[in-house]
């Protein structure tokens, strides 16, 4: 399988001010594929004090920043919960998984970092647990 060249675009893009809209404390977002390969690496800044760490999700578009409705799911490295602050944080993104045999000079990649917690779905019991 050959190598996705559409990243190169899509990492110009980024490091163009006001092209990437940052959540709370991500700065710094970049990204740039890796040399023959089907790789991306998303590289960002993440300030935060919470001990636990934030909550970095990654969405993908394929249509220049329209919407970002590609249903991305093999990313590894920074994301999820529970990231801790620090400079130079990575994602890799599988971009072959999740998107065999395309080809875009459009592909933007949008992070959001919050404190919320992801609550797996399932019964609950809803109601005042403190009440006798």
């Amino acid at each position: 399988m050959s190598a996705l060249p559409f990243t190169l675009a899509a990492a110009a893009s980024l490091l163009l001010p006001g092209t990437l809209p940052a959540a709370p404390g991500l700065a710094n977002v970049r990204a740039s594929q890796r040399a023959g390969t089907n790789l991306v690496d998303i590289r960002y800044d993440l300030g935060t004090t919470n001990p636990g760490g934030l909550l970095v999700r990654v969405s993908v578009s394929t249509n220049g920043g329209l919407s970002y409705t590609l249903p991305a799911t093999n990313f590894s490295g920074d994301i999820g919960p529970g990231i801790t602050g620090g400079a130079n944080k990575l994602i890799v993104w599988d971009a072959a998984r999740d998107w065999p045999d395309k080809f875009s000079t459009n592909v933007f990649f949008r992070l959001a970092a919050s404190d919320m917690v992801l609550i797996p779905a399932g019964s609950f019991t809803m109601g005042n647990c403190m009440d006798p």
